[in-house]
């Protein structure tokens, strides 16, 4: 009898806790429906940015006051505020090109506002790289697989590829010349891994990579630390990496280098409907955009100190102004690139299998 009454006594509680729970989220998904049905548009400008020299639009405009009326959160790499911008924490952002591809080839809708800034890729070798002996890189770091230097590291692999198999069929003696001049080569089946950048020192230490190609101010943090940054060697004039440069390879290297940094660094972009909810709002804050941009260009030493600022609020942690100047000298800021870059960046995402 006492079982008896015992299995009955759960089941009923079974029965009331079924009910209460069934009430519950009865009421839960009624409050969210009703929330939904009264929740206003943003008006709001909610803006992502990283911390780094190719987001120095964002840091000047903000730490100098420029960009009034906005909330700001800044992100420690692409991913984070991609993800930010695609789950509405934010509404508009400073990303670059990879991310951006990202985002529109999973039906995410983005309006481009504006061209923030380009160049500031730098190829990192490791320290024992000797420019009159040949240097075969087989390990290439970036920051992330899908990211703007990852699709860039890419391009140069396929671009020099090609060059390459151009090469091999060409008369012997001239093959000869071409491979007795070349300081730098890409191997046939090189392979990408994504590494943090502040972890770059110690994986070129082991001996796990050959090279990176990260942005500022890695660049310039690691020429810092003893290895050797190409881009900048050869952006700063004809240095030997063998004969004056003069050589068919090393040619198209210089070349190559040159033409990855005519690629955006970071783009001005917002959500479509945010666009359209408040294009006022949006036209106000391009306008604004455009003034710290003029300023940038007119006072770099300026600009700089406000940079060191912001970042020392941020990071917690002191930055030499001669340090920033020297990663800051990297950057170019325009309006508009001179390259079909998304047609090309799409193109390397496609075949790097990362969007259909």
């Amino acid at each position: 009898m006492e079982s008896e009454l015992g299995m009955n006594t759960t089941r009923l509680y079974k029965h009331r806790n079924l009910f209460w729970g069934a009430l519950l989220c009865f009421s839960l998904v009624f409050f969210q429906s009703s929330c939904s049905v009264n929740k206003k548009p943003e008006n709001k400008i909610k803006l992502g940015y990283l911390l780094n020299m190719t987001h120095a639009v964002p840091m000047v405009g903000i730490e100098s006051g420029v960009f009034e009326d906005i909330e700001s959160y800044h992100f420690l790499s692409g991913g984070y505020l991609l993800n930010a911008l695609m789950t509405g924490q934010v509404n508009t952002a400073y990303i670059g090109p990879g991310p951006y591809i990202n985002a529109i080839a999973k039906g995410f809708e983005l309006e481009i506002l504006d061209f923030a800034s380009s160049a500031a890729n730098s190829l990192i070798l490791a320290e024992h790289f000797d420019p009159e002996k040949p240097y075969l890189i087989k390990r290439i770091a970036v920051p992330q697989l899908g990211n703007t230097q990852d699709l860039l590291a890419k391009m140069l692999a396929m671009r020099m590829m090609q060059h390459q198999k151009h090469t091999s069929t060409m008369p012997g003696e001239m093959q000869a010349v071409a491979a007795s001049s070349s300081g730098v080569q890409l191997a046939p089946k090189l392979e990408f891994i994504a590494i943090s950048p502040p972890e770059l020192e110690m994986a070129f230490y082991t001996g796990d990579i050959d090279a990176a190609l990260v942005t500022e101010p890695w660049g310039t943090i690691l020429e810092a630390k003893g290895l050797y940054n190409l881009s900048n060697m050869i952006a700063a004039g004809p240095v030997s990496l063998v004969d004056e440069l003069d050589g068919i390879i090393d040619t198209t290297m210089r070349n190559e280098l040159k033409h990855l940094n005519r690629y955006p660094a970071a783009l001005l972009v917002t959500k479509r409907d945010f666009y359209n909810d408040n294009k006022e709002l949006i036209e106000n804050f391009s306008v604004s955009q455009q003034v710290v941009k003029e300023f940038i260009q007119s006072e770099k030493e300026k600009s700089v100190w406000v940079i060191k600022d912001h970042l020392e609020k941020k990071i917690k942690s002191h930055f030499a102004p001669e340090f920033l100047l020297a990663s800051f000298d990297k950057v170019e800021f325009f309006d508009e690139p001179s390259t079909n870059w998304l047609e090309d960046l799409a193109a390397v995402s496609i075949s790097a299998k990362y969007i259909r």
